[in-house]
């Protein structure tokens, strides 16, 4: 024993739009008896007009639509005379019609009917005379005359026009319609498509935004009177809007995900999903809506088993989908991918989903085939039958990496809290911290079941999940799995830390575990980091030193650099006179001494101080391994305020300390019923009392009272240790808001034997 001294996202646009458009519907029209009848005569006959809007038209074959089929009328009202058409024609080419046919025009070049949102829009130009058709911006047909004027008598229609019968009724859906008195030009239409517009535009004379959602009414938002609303006949019906987002599905123009709308066109147009195909969400989502969708079975899953998998990359970007629901208990592979396959997805997370199906249900996906995972997470509820899993159902050849899931899961077969079965796969920096239901056969913690596949630093909540056991993965309890040193000793690469990267891809709450429930979160998860690394050193020579520390972490755990004797657990060695000492604070109670830590597991709270007896030999083998001493710790970031309790009894003694990484002012605690004097040891000071005791280091107290002292500038720094003398019991409250931090890092330290 060593002697013991005494104590002490399809748009090919390259403009950039600043405001996107916020539509909640759009009307659908059957092909067969759907319309809306508007009530007013529009006055653009004898103008330069632009009709423009969004449109869907479904594959030849689908909803109605036969194969050679006039898609049907966007806005017409022949057979009256005069009269005019716009339409989508039989081979899904755009079609304009003037003047009872002294124009008909039709685009060659684009197929409408490919079940994608598109904008169409046709300019008829008096003052250059010419027709011009124009599809996503880009001009589709030109003719070169403008036609005669013409005085219109009826009122048009959108979805059909006036001939009594044969009337090609429109298949599919609208949105966002705009009539204008004006010629807009190419520049203006790509300038506004995907903008919404104040409705007061020079020329706007109606303007259908479709926010009515429901009834028989269409109103025009236009603010340009007379106002022209409109009345819906037949099967027409009001759906959930879901434009084409911003861009072009390339890596360096991603599809760029930015509403709910665009998510719906995402899993409602399947010929996006092959390989190579680039999605960026820029948004977080509300996706609450999705519970009502298709009757009540809500968001269909991208991705089909196994005709068509989602085979592109998708970036979360740091964004979350909150609310996704998914019940379909008769359907296979359900979650927000449904079959992912030679597949990219990162950056994304999914809060409170309910998801529902029969067999393999994940929170992000069904299955995952040669695929990759990273940096991804989900939450909620998942229930089905076979093959769960919290993030994949089922991932064969996929590398699953610093992921994680707390989604509770209810089955009756091979449930995994992050993966149900795992076909030579791997998991690596990964954890699960959800409930399997006790009923579920070959389920696992962190994974169900598993062959030819690996994992790497991973683990699962035994509490959390009451599984007891997994295919893969290391098991830990809850206490364990918010410590974040049991990720650190694993290789996870956290905010402010280096030794295991520079990356910083994990960060947790290690002061009031708020944040999931104290679990790692991701460090895109929030904007600060809440804990930082913190590296002191202790410089000078072997003696006392008074310590804090700045968050929860066990004595050994910060003590780990240098020896440590007498304790029963924790220490190098349990024999020996003890080096680790609190001053108990309990309340009415005045020890004045010292109490030696004898379980160095216990955790030091924040604010409070120690007292160890540093030793120049690390590791007792006689050699001197010098200093300084470097101990390393994760603790507060520096905008948290910490309150550190003291002994309620006049005249005791309480030991606390700075928790921060910074120089703190004295000046600037909350000190009430406090004799106003801090005590701080310097051990640097030879000529002090220290040296009195036989062998024992030298040393000297220096002292602040708020004004005068020998304490300098009244700063204690980084993780220092120091004493308050109580007037009566109350509190110390660190208001760093209100501290001012210095430059100076050195490091003041102790030997309290003096002190009584």
């Amino acid at each position: 024993m060593k002697p013991f001294y005494s104590i002490l996202l399809l748009v090919l646009l390259c403009a950039t739009f600043s405001a996107s458009l916020a539509q909640t519907s759009s009307l659908k029209f059957n092909g067969t008896d759907s319309y809306v009848q508007l009530d007013t005569v529009l006055p653009i006959g004898s103008t330069s007009n632009t009709v423009e809007m969004w449109i869907r038209v479904p594959f030849p074959g689908t909803e109605g639509l036969g194969t050679n089929q006039r898609v049907g009328i966007l806005l017409g009202n022949f057979n009256s005379s005069p009269n005019a058409g716009w339409e989508v024609h039989s081979q899904g080419d755009l079609r304009f019609w003037w003047n009872n046919g002294q124009i008909d025009i039709r685009g060659t070049t684009t197929d409408l009917r490919d079940n994608a949102w598109h904008h169409v829009a046709i300019v008829r130009d008096k003052e250059n005379n010419r027709i011009l058709g124009y599809i996503d911006g880009n001009l589709e047909f030109e003719h070169a005359s403008a036609g005669t004027d013409i005085n219109f008598t009826t009122t048009h229609k959108l979805g059909a026009d006036n001939r009594a019968t044969g009337t090609p009724y429109f298949h599919g859906e609208m949105d966002e319609i705009r009539i204008w008195s004006v010629a807009r030009t190419q520049e203006q239409i790509r300038e506004n498509l995907l903008k919404q517009l104040a409705g007061d535009e020079t020329g706007l004379i109606a303007y259908y935004r479709m926010t009515d959602g429901s009834g028989t009414t269409l109103t025009d938002n236009s603010t340009n009177a007379p106002a022209i609303s409109g009345t819906l006949f037949g099967s027409t019906i009001w759906t959930t809007d879901h434009l084409i987002p911003l861009g072009a599905g390339t890596e360096a123009n991603p599809y760029e995900i930015a509403t709910l709308n665009n998510l719906y066109w995402l899993s409602d147009n399947s010929s996006l999903w092959s390989s190579g195909t680039h999605f960026r969400q820029v948004e977080n989502i509300d996706a609450s809506s999705t519970e009502t969708w298709y009757g009540g079975k809500g968001f269909s899953p991208i991705g089909f088993f196994s005709s068509n998998p989602f085979e592109g990359i998708y970036d979360g970007n740091g964004h979350f989908i909150d609310h996704l629901t998914i019940n379909r208990s008769d359907q296979q592979y359900i979650g927000l991918f449904g079959y992912l396959k030679n597949a990219h997805i990162l950056n994304i997370g999914l809060t409170n989903s309910s998801l529902t199906g029969s067999n393999y249900v994940g929170g992000l996906a069904g299955r995952s085939d040669n695929s990759t995972i990273e940096k991804c997470f989900t939450d909620g509820e998942i229930t089905g039958n076979d093959t769960l899993g919290g993030l994949l159902a089922y991932s064969l050849n996929t590398n699953t990496f610093n992921s994680y899931s707390t989604a509770n899961i209810t089955g009756s077969d091979r449930g995994g809290g992050l993966i149900g079965d795992l076909e030579n796969s791997e998991i690596r920096n990964s954890y699960a911290a959800g409930n399997l239901n006790d009923e579920m056969t070959s389920s696992g913690g962190l994974v169900g079941a598993s062959s030819g596949s690996a994992f790497a630093n991973s683990f699962w909540d035994i509490s959390a999940s009451g599984q007891s056991t997994s295919a893969e993965g290391e098991g830990k309890t809850t206490d364990e799995m918010n410590d974040v040193y049991t990720f650190l000793d694993a290789g996870w690469d956290f905010v402010s830390e280096t030794d295991n990267g520079d990356d910083f891809l994990w960060d947790m709450d290690v002061t009031s575990g708020g944040i999931n429930d104290g679990y790692p979160i991701l460090s895109w998860q929030v904007s600060e980091p809440n804990i930082r690394e913190f590296k002191v050193n202790l410089n000078g020579d072997e003696g006392w030193r008074l310590l804090s520390a700045p968050g929860e972490l066990s004595y050994s755990r910060l003590l780990e650099p240098i020896w440590t004797q007498g304790a029963e657990f924790g220490a190098n060695t349990t024999s020996g006179t003890p080096n680790v000492y609190i001053w108990p604070d309990e309340p009415g109670k005045d020890p004045n001494e010292w109490a030696a830590v004898r379980d160095l597991r216990n955790q030091i709270p924040a604010g409070s101080g120690f007292l160890v007896y540093v030793y120049g030999d690390d590791n007792y083998d006689g050699i001197n391994n010098n200093f300084p001493k470097t101990l390393s710790m994760f603790g507060l970031p520096e905008n948290d305020s910490v309150i550190a309790s003291l002994n309620s009894n006049s005249g005791a003694f309480s030991l606390i300390g700075n928790p921060y990484s910074g120089t703190i002012d004295f000046n600037a605690l909350s000190i009430s019923g406090l004799t106003d004097v801090a005590y701080v040891w310097d051990p640097n000071d030879t000529g002090g009392d220290g040296g009195t005791e036989e062998n024992a280091p030298g040393g000297s107290w220096k002292t602040w009272n708020g004004e005068v002292g020998d304490l300098s500038g009244g700063r204690i720094a980084p993780f220092q240790g120091f004493l308050f003398k109580t007037k009566k019991g109350q509190q110390v409250v660190y208001h760093l808001m209100k501290m001012q931090f210095h430059l100076n890092r050195g490091y003041f330290s102790g030997n309290p034997k003096t002190m009584k």
